[in-house]
């Protein structure tokens, strides 16, 4: 399985270039993070490869296909998109929010095989006791859960997170995180995540993409992206970069 960007371009306006000639590849089991500062278009990025936007210029790949003008039912039975904000849902129990991934393969109405399947992530995802609560009731963290379990229902090849730790506390960051890897590799996903905390970024993905000024400023694993001099002209901070356990660790100077 592949997906590859190419040369996408897009603007609000005409006098607005968000994005210009992105190119990029991410596989099967590959986690790749995209990281920048507020503005660079990194949102941007994510809902043209999902199609939520239409790119000006561009294409998107999958499997040696170009899927770019594809109705938006095909695109999600390839792509998840888990969005940045989880708090705006609308009152439902957990249960049909999960089952709402089913909507781009239901044929009318639910089938016994798409409860089937609700009910194996449910459970995979440890959410089945909040099954029939309302998701507005749940934590942060919680909801979070219900939100990629929604995506995993529709059994993706590709899962696209925006900031999907943004809104959390420490503890939650890490386990989402941890359940993001391990899905990559168990459900043999490729997962393209933005995310502002580099050192999380570090220890979680295997490629790092940088954006900065509507282009790709770097690209490539962990340990080469994640220097000093890359984050001093993407952020403009002086920083001390060493490795900790094995991955690099970013510390602000003053």
């Amino acid at each position: 399985m592949s997906l590859e960007i190419k040369n996408i371009t897009f603007g609000y306006s005409p006098k607005q270039t968000v994005l210009a000639d992105i190119s990029f590849a991410v596989e099967e089991n590959e986690f790749v993070s995209l990281a920048g500062p507020n503005g660079t278009g990194k949102t941007t990025l994510l809902k043209c490869m999902n199609r939520i936007l239409r790119p000006q210029a561009g294409q998107i790949i999958f499997n040696g296909n170009d899927i770019t003008g594809s109705r938006q039912q095909d695109i999600a039975k390839i792509m998840a998109y888990v969005p940045q904000y989880t708090n705006a849902l609308r009152p439902m129990p957990v249960i049909n929010a999960v089952m709402m991934g089913r909507l781009p393969h239901a044929q009318g109405e639910y089938s016994a095989k798409d409860r089937e399947i609700v009910f194996s992530i449910l459970q995979k995802m440890d959410i089945e006791k909040f099954a029939f609560r309302d998701i507005r009731q749940l934590s942060g963290g919680e909801r979070q859960k219900v939100v990629i379990a929604r995506a995993l229902a529709q059994q993706p090849k590709v899962i696209i997170l925006d900031e999907p730790t943004g809104n959390l506390d420490l503890k939650n960051q890490l386990h989402i995180l941890k359940l993001i890897a391990g899905l990559c590799k168990t459900e043999k996903l490729a997962v393209i995540m933005s995310i502002h905390d580099l050192n999380l970024a570090a220890m979680f993905a295997d490629k790092i993409l940088m954006l900065k000024d509507t282009r790709i400023f770097t690209c490539g694993s962990p340990g080469n992206v994640i220097t000093r001099e890359n984050i001093a002209s993407i952020y403009g901070v002086a920083t001390a970069v060493t490795t900790e356990d094995g991955y690099k660790h970013v510390r602000l100077l003053k």
